[in-house]
């Protein structure tokens, strides 16, 4: 290969190779990586803000330096090769086939054994619905209580009155008061989940929205985050309450468990999650509601669900 640079740590084992990824995966042997990282979005120079609906014009001009010619959207080549060289998708795909429907109980017990991580790997479910997000009459948004909760410790935040702290508090809320934390927001500071606050608070809050509303924590009323029940939002929240909203793809996506969950736990959340989304089905929407379902695991293979097996 021609490298066009190449810097080695031999103590450390890590080569670094500055050069074409496509020309370094077609000269690598088979199985030969435990894990791959790629780095989007992809399209960030000029060609790319054109083909990208995610760049943007002052994007494009901003990373035109370091782009390259890393312009264009990767190609159906590139993750083919991305798969051929690596070791545990080669070991993950023995176990199950990627193009069988399963059951939502076979789906949760293969997913726990198809997880190669080190660590307490999330379970997610994809829930891909026959709905137009950019219309208002389908918009699918809510929130559910999954009986065995996420698995996760949820940091929840309570901006209130002083006269509601005290019951924030006594709810397990780890971080409670007003507008010190709204300046620390506004500095940048978003290391929490959750997010409760009260209607009277709300100008406050709202001002927060560009640095809240990406990162998915702006308070809603309609998941049950603005409300005059403080504690009660927050014991529900620690208790696996969470909230979801479809994407402008017309996809649901939620955390269900952990791989340290047993089957049916993992089971009876992803089922009251879709039962959930059955119940919220839009009027407006037509033709198959439920149109495909996915389970996975941190960086594992998506498991498809019957969704008839579910929804029936």
């Amino acid at each position: 290969m021609n490298y066009k640079d190449k810097f080695q740590d031999k103590d450390k084992n890590i080569t670094l190779y500055n050069m074409d990824c496509m020309e370094l995966l077609k000269n690598t042997e088979d199985n030969f990586y435990d894990l791959a990282i790629v780095d989007p979005p992809y399209g960030i120079g000029e060609a790319g803000e054109k083909n990208h609906s995610r760049c943007n014009l002052g994007k494009a001009k901003k990373y035109k330096n370091f782009a390259g010619n890393d312009i264009e959207p990767p190609t159906k080549e590139y993750f083919e090769e991305l798969k051929r060289v690596s070791k545990k998708r080669k070991e993950v795909l023995a176990k199950f086939d990627l193009s069988k429907p399963y059951s939502l109980t076979e789906a949760c017990d293969l997913v726990k054994g198809i997880s190669t991580t080190k660590f307490d790997a999330s379970i997610d479910i994809c829930v891909r619905l026959g709905v137009d997000p950019r219309k208002a009459n389908q918009m699918v948004r809510g929130t559910v209580a999954l009986p065995h909760g996420t698995g996760k410790d949820i940091k929840v935040l309570v901006l209130c009155t002083p006269d509601k702290e005290k019951e924030a508090i006594e709810a397990g809320a780890e971080y409670v008061g007003l507008d010190d934390y709204i300046d620390k927001i506004k500095s940048g500071w978003t290391d929490i989940d959750v997010i409760i606050t009260m209607p009277s608070v709300m100008g406050k809050v709202g001002a927060l929205g560009r640095v809240l509303g990406p990162r998915g924590l702006m308070p809603n009323p309609k998941t049950g985050t603005v409300t005059m029940e403080i504690g009660k939002a927050v014991t529900e929240v620690k208790a696996g309450k969470i909230d979801f909203k479809v994407d402008k793809y017309g996809i649901i996506h939620s955390s269900v468990g952990k791989v340290s969950f047993d089957g049916d736990k993992i089971r009876e959340n992803a089922f009251e999650l879709i039962q959930q989304l059955v119940k919220l089905k839009p009027s407006a929407a037509k033709g198959t509601y439920i149109k495909s379902i996915y389970l996975s695991s941190t960086m594992s293979p998506g498991i498809q669900i019957d969704a008839k097996s579910v929804t029936a």
